[in-house]
């Protein structure tokens, strides 16, 4: 039997309709609710969904039938396959930031938006130069990302790389690493495993190794880094970790860091010593087997 103060709660909703989104009790209430919506939100506010609450199912049912959003929503990590918005034509972000955020999402092919859609910052609030986020989504498909970026042609707005791998933050496994193009802060764990990476790519994000145990970082070198203005890209305090002068002044080049506290400058000479002693050895050993080649041929003869 429905209690009286739930029918009073369902009428109160029932009124309020699906602009005060504040007022459901859950996501799941919401979207029961709302589902048919034309208008979901009203501004000001600075309510924000979170699509992991949902299934992939529920999150598009939500959306299928509105037509103005005024809400921010944001799909991290999910395992949806598509996101549909298709009736959707007027979208303004909440009070805390861009109005959609994609990111991370392993599995996401699709994105589907309606062709006239607007996107609008809500007036009086900090300006946030994106209202939408489409990043780190590696099976995006290219004719998908070439849809959206024609819809957002006249926004500003960073058109996804293919293959675009969000990054956890701190990397413990270089097995991640194997990407074609990465979305996020590269920190490294104080010891990695994995090996090391064979494909590099752009990373859109900051370097930081800070007080780890790591001896060799050079495999870092082939990796296209785009850190935003608001980066503190850092080497330091890395007491067993010798940077070669060519790899220093390749980082340097390619962003603004900082670099100290590691093992002192001498230790390049010896770095220098032990990388010429291998070519050598193999050198020696490439001779070696071309004398045994030589010698095989003639004895043939």
């Amino acid at each position: 039997m429905v209690s009286y103060r739930t029918k009073e709660r369902n009428v109160e909703l029932a009124i309020l309709g699906c602009a005060n989104l504040s007022h459901f009790p859950s996501v799941d209430h919401l979207v029961r609710t709302c589902h048919s919506s034309k208008t979901l939100g009203k501004a000001p506010n600075a309510y924000v969904l979170h699509a992991e609450h949902l299934t992939e199912q529920e999150f598009n049912t939500l959306f299928e039938e509105a037509e103005k959003v005024t809400m921010c929503v944001q799909v991290y990590n999910t395992n949806f396959r598509e996101l549909r918005f298709p009736k959707l034509t007027k979208w303004v972000s909440c009070t805390d930031g861009p109005a959609l955020r994609i990111i991370g999402n392993d599995y996401l092919e699709r994105v589907v938006f309606n062709k006239s859609i607007k996107f609008f910052h809500i007036h009086g609030y900090p300006y946030y130069p994106e209202t939408v986020q489409i990043r780190g989504n590696m099976r995006l498909s290219s004719d998908t990302i070439e849809e959206i970026a024609s819809i957002f042609h006249t926004f500003r707005f960073f058109k996804p790389r293919i293959g675009e791998c969000a990054l956890p933050g701190l990397v413990k496994d270089l097995s991640v690493m194997n990407c074609r193009a990465y979305y996020g802060d590269v920190t490294f764990g104080t010891k990695l495993i994995g090996e090391v990476p064979t494909r590099t790519g752009h990373v859109d994000g900051c370097l930081v190794v800070e007080n780890t145990l790591l001896n060799d970082i050079e495999f870092v070198r082939g990796f296209n880094f785009r850190p935003s203005h608001t980066c503190t890209n850092r080497i330091i305090g890395n007491k067993n970790l010798c940077i070669s002068a060519s790899l220093e002044a390749h980082l340097k080049r390619q962003m603004n860091i900082t670099i100290s506290d590691n093992l002192p400058y001498t230790c390049r000479n010896e770095v220098s010593a032990h990388l010429m002693l291998n070519i050598v050895i193999g050198l020696f050993f490439i001779v070696i087997s071309l004398m045994a080649v030589t010698v095989k041929m003639y004895a043939l003869k």
